[in-house]
């Protein structure tokens, strides 16, 4: 993850905001449904524009004139079927209404959508802006910004049932459904990870380790972070979920998936570098896992696999190639036009080309911490993957698997996250 400082323009900029739909919405305090009087409906003095992308929108809002003065109101519907006519708002559950404050929405599903202008009195209505939003497709790119750090996640489809293969040789193909997800375009630098916990220091939060820059030697702010364990890189999931609910604005707040309950209503807050485990429920080593929540969270060992390896979703990535390679390990060119490894010293993020869904890093530079368990199924070990940028070539292989005990640091290991969509 990279931090960027200032505003930024594109037209496909997708702000998270976690689309949230309320029951029970009943329409704007005001507002007639009946349409009002030709002669006072206002029209637009600047039109409002929509940039429309995959996966979300910007609206630029546009002014209208009227006495009293208008006020622009926006209302978005996800089922298509809910869309009304030109002056009915309906009492239904699939409306909500965005203001000056929010006006980029980012959707994870097809929605239809207008825009209207209504003055202070709630009579006079202005004239539909229609437009529609495509689903996300691979590769696309949700922009995460809240205060003033800006990082971007790119989207990964998953993958269906024995579709994928897995381990070097492409032997096996995994045997479930990896569900679609939102995985970090980079491994999480010092730069976001230094602003996240020192705001979580203050607000509940102990951290076993405080991190380093790259591999310790003088390395920047936009190396990846090192030197902590998977306590630490689990914990900051929670940690990051609640510093954006913090400084988002009026946005939609996400969820923490790691809880200390099974209620989920109680995110774990405190991770320590004992060589102990402890797999009690709910303890650091065996946290409740909402699987529902929208927060942000360390993948699991396939959908990181599904992502290193995605070409087109019928089509994989050899498992003895490097992520966003088109030869094998062996192929010293390929190997270093899109991995940092056999070096004295890792790299900053985005030194190297991508992979096909614009991540980068996925083999080299850092080995990353992944969610899952490793024998002996204790809690004692954890899965890492990707190669680090002191490694050989053959570490890079996309179908190789690693593990590390869930207490240790090292200078070559550290993580990036993902979060559901």
């Amino acid at each position: 993850m990279e931090k960027k400082r200032g505003f930024y323009s594109f037209l496909a900029v997708l702000v998270l905001t976690g689309f949230a739909w309320t029951s029970g919405c009943s329409e704007p305090s005001g507002i007639a449904n009946t349409p009002p009087p030709s002669n006072t409906i206002p029209s637009w003095d600047s039109d409002p524009t929509v940039a429309t992308a995959a996966g979300g929108f910007t609206l630029n809002e546009g002014t209208v004139s009227g006495n009293p003065a208008p006020t622009v109101l926006y209302y978005y519907a996800k089922d298509p079927a809910k869309v009304p006519g030109e002056y009915n708002f309906e009492d239904d559950a699939h409306w909500n209404e965005a203001t000056v404050g929010l006006p980029t929405i980012a959707a994870i599903d097809d929605y239809n959508c207008y825009g209207v202008a209504v003055n202070s009195e709630g009579t006079s209505l202005s004239s539909r802006v229609d437009f529609t939003i495509p689903a996300p497709v691979a590769g696309d790119t949700q922009t995460i910004a809240a205060g003033d750090l800006v990082f971007d996640l790119q989207y990964c489809p998953g993958a269906s049932a024995d579709s994928m293969p897995i381990g070097t040789d492409d032997a096996v193909l995994y045997g479930s459904i990896i569900s679609a997800f939102w995985l970090s375009e980079t491994e999480v630098t010092y730069e976001l990870w230094k602003d996240v916990i020192t705001w979580a220091a203050g607000n509940g939060y102990s951290f076993a380790n405080t991190g380093t820059r790259g591999d310790g030697s003088g390395d920047t702010d936009r190396h990846p972070v090192s030197m902590l364990n998977w306590r630490d890189a689990m914990l900051f999931g929670n940690a990051l979920t609640e510093w954006y609910n913090a400084n988002n604005g009026n946005r939609s707040d996400l969820s923490c998936v790691y809880h200390t309950n099974s209620a989920y209503t109680d995110p774990i807050r405190q991770v320590d570098d004992s060589e102990i485990p402890d797999v009690t429920a709910g303890a650091q080593d065996n946290p409740y896992i909402d699987t529902g929540a929208d927060g942000f969270r360390l993948p699991k060992m396939y959908e990181w696999e599904c992502a290193a390896r995605y070409i087109d979703g019928s089509s994989w990535t050899p498992g003895n190639y490097a992520s966003g390679a088109t030869e094998a390990y062996t192929s010293a060119a390929e190997c270093s036009r899109v991995a940092v490894y056999g070096t004295s010293s890792a790299a900053a993020v985005k030194s190297k080309d991508p992979n096909t869904l614009s991540c980068y890093d996925m083999s080299g530079n850092m080995w990353e911490f992944c969610f899952d368990e490793w024998y002996p199924w204790d809690g004692s070990h954890r899965v890492v993957q990707s190669g680090g940028w002191n490694n050989a070539a053959s570490t890079l292989q996309v179908g190789q698997t690693q593990n590390l005990y869930a207490y240790t640091e090292m200078q070559w290991v550290g993580f990036r996250l993902c979060r559901n969509p």
